[in-house]
Order: C-alpha cells, then sequence, then structure tokens
C-alpha cells in the first residue's frame, strides 16, 4: 500500500535487462534449421501461452513464475498443451543462457515436465474388418476403404 501511495506500480517487475524472450526465440530459430511446422508451433506458443513474458527479459523470468504458468496451462488447457509449452520455453531459455552471460539457470528446471503418452491402438484384423466393410452401404463401404488406404 505505501508502494501505491508512493505512486510506485508494485506489479511492476525490476527493470528488465538482457535478451528478450521474443530475441531469443528468434535466435533459437536461426541457430538450428527447424521444419516450419516446428517454427509456426514455437511462434504459437510464445504468441497465445508466453504472450506475458514474450517481450520480458529472460534472465527476468522466476522460478515461481514458470510453476504458477504451468500449472494455469494444465488447469486452462490440460497437461499436454502445458508440457508442449514449457519444453518450448526450456529449449529457448537455453539458446538464451549460451547468448546473455546473466542468466545463470533456467527457470523450467523447477518443474517436472511430463512426457507425452504414447497411444496405445489395437492391431486391426484386415479379414474381419473387411468382411463387415462389405455389409455396409455402398457409399459408406467406399469411404470405409478409402480411408484405409
Amino acid at each position: 500500500m505505501s508502494q501505491i501511495q508512493s505512486g510506485i506500480d508494485p506489479s511492476e517487475g525490476p527493470d528488465e535487462t538482457g535478451i528478450t524472450l521474443s530475441q531469443a526465440l528468434e535466435a533459437h530459430l536461426e541457430e538450428k534449421e527447424h521444419s516450419p511446422r516446428t517454427a509456426e508451433g514455437y511462434r504459437y506458443h510464445l504468441d497465445h501461452y508466453l504472450k506475458r513474458y514474450k517481450n520480458r527479459a529472460v534472465v527476468d523470468i522466476s522460478r515461481q513464475e514458470v510453476r504458477e504458468l504451468f500449472g494455469k496451462l494444465k488447469t486452462k488447457h490440460g497437461e499436454t498443451t502445458g508440457a508442449s509449452v514449457m519444453r518450448t520455453l526450456r529449449a529457448v531459455i537455453n539458446t538464451a543462457m549460451r547468448i546473455d552471460e546473466t542468466i545463470e539457470a533456467n527457470p523450467v528446471a523447477a518443474i517436472r515436465v511430463p512426457a507425452t503418452k504414447s497411444r496405445k491402438v489395437a492391431p486391426l484384423d484386415l479379414g474381419d474388418w473387411w468382411k463387415r466393410v462389405q455389409k455396409l452401404p455402398p457409399a459408406r463401404r467406399d469411404l470405409h476403404i478409402a480411408m484405409l488406404l
């Protein structure tokens, strides 16, 4: 309250120094060739899920903020999306650490990013499938056969 009365915004962080997250992303994408889809995904994560941190210096992003962000992402968008965004953030900050020596540690190391769960799909019994598809109306049968191909 005393800061507010003094005209200081307490929600403002310290003055930012060093490479920003968006600059680190561009450096990360230039450092190594990525597929267009991967680069698009990284930029999507930065523009949609990391928007608040985009123009902040990487050195000013705290472990607590990363933990809170991961919790919010898991709650609002699901664990898979949260984990994917955290993997992007970790990779970009690792690149920033190679560029800016004032960054001592990666704040994403404070959380355990779960691995993507593999899906188990039962094998397809083609003989049985073929018999069942032959009983379908012609348009539907042809659709199923086309989808299998």
